[in-house]
Parts: structure tokens; C-alpha cells; sequence
């Protein structure tokens, strides 16, 4: 008995789930593929969902979450490579097809602007007349020194902190690339 798209989507989420560091990622990955994808292609067996399915989803959101079509996009064929790899399908989707079938897409550019290095100065002095809580100050400041993540510093706990040393080394699973830092 061949699963639904839904029941393969479901079991890769479990599957992958604890995996992913990021909670909020995990609940964003079912989440969506329920608010968008299962509505309209969930019931159909994994192995009779078409291109033409795939583009019937993401051409109602395409160009009005951009950002979560493209991530829909991506869970899709992950799905379909899943049952694939399980022999619930003979052949992967030709996502080529797909994306030759959608518009493009803006590119939004929300990059703030970089501050040069040789006015860190006078922002520090600016940032320290604000009114503003001191905690948070320092460790904007503090993460602009070390030039890391803000989760970084924010996540950072004393016995991370070798005073004597003066070093500071961030456990591999807090780091992005998990090596320690």
C-alpha cells in the first residue's frame, strides 16, 4: 500500500527532527508543508504526485512568500527523494521543470549596510550616551569584538571563560559548523 505525500512528509519530519538544533526550524518545516502543501497534494500516493502538483503549490504563494515557496520548494523534493530512496516511487520530480514553470522571483537585498572599521570609535562613544540597558550594550559591543554571532555571546556561560588565559572556547554544539571555537 503506497503512503500519501502527507504520511512521507510526516515520517522524513520524524525522521530528521532530532537532527536539527533549531527548534523553531523543526516546527517551521511541518508547519508549513501542513499550512500549504498537504491542503492541496497531502492525500495524493507518493508515487502519483506530478510536476504539475508541485507547481500547483507553490504558484499561490511564489510571488507573495517568496522566502516560504522557495523553502517549499526544497521540502518537497526531499519528500520526493525520501520515497524514492525508499522504492515508494520509481524516479525523483524534475524540479528543473518546476522552476522553469515559475516566474523569477525579486531578489531582495535587506543586507544593513557594513560600518567601517575606522568609525567603530565614534559609534561606541554613541552608543554609550544612549539610555539604554548596559547589559544589552556590552554585549553588542563585546559581540562586535569578537566579530561572532550574536547567539554566540548571548548564549555564552561562565565556564566557557578561562580568565587566567584569557580565552574564551565555544563547544561545538553551539557553533554553526559544530567544531569548537
Amino acid at each position: 500500500n503506497t503512503p500519501t505525500f502527507e504520511q512521507v512528509a510526516r515520517e522524513v519530519y520524524e525522521a530528521n527532527a532530532p537532527g536539527w538544533k533549531n527548534p523553531k526550524h523543526q516546527q517551521q518545516w511541518i508547519n508549513s508543508l501542513a499550512t500549504y502543501v498537504f491542503p492541496k497534494i497531502g492525500d495524493i500516493p507518493i508515487d502519483e504526485v506530478s510536476t504539475s502538483d508541485v507547481l500547483s503549490v507553490l504558484q499561490s504563494i511564489w510571488m507573495l512568500k517568496e522566502e516560504t515557496a522557495r523553502r517549499l520548494r526544497q521540502r518537497i523534493g526531499v519528500v520526493i527523494n525520501y520515497a524514492v530512496a525508499k522504492e515508494w516511487r520509481d524516479l525523483p520530480l524534475h524540479m528543473a521543470v518546476v522552476d522553469k514553470a515559475l516566474p523569477k522571483q525579486k531578489k531582495k537585498i535587506n543586507n544593513h549596510s557594513a560600518l567601517d572599521y575606522a568609525n567603530i570609535p565614534q559609534f561606541f562613544s554613541e552608543l554609550g550616551e544612549l539610555k539604554t540597558n548596559l547589559r544589552n550594550r556590552l554585549a553588542l559591543e563585546f559581540t562586535i569584538l569578537v566579530a561572532l554571532r550574536s547567539s554566540e555571546v548571548r548564549l555564552a556561560t561562565w565556564r566557557e571563560f578561562d580568565l587566567e588565559e584569557r580565552l574564551w572556547t565555544i563547544p561545538a554544539d553551539r557553533m554553526k559548523m559544530n567544531q569548537e571555537h
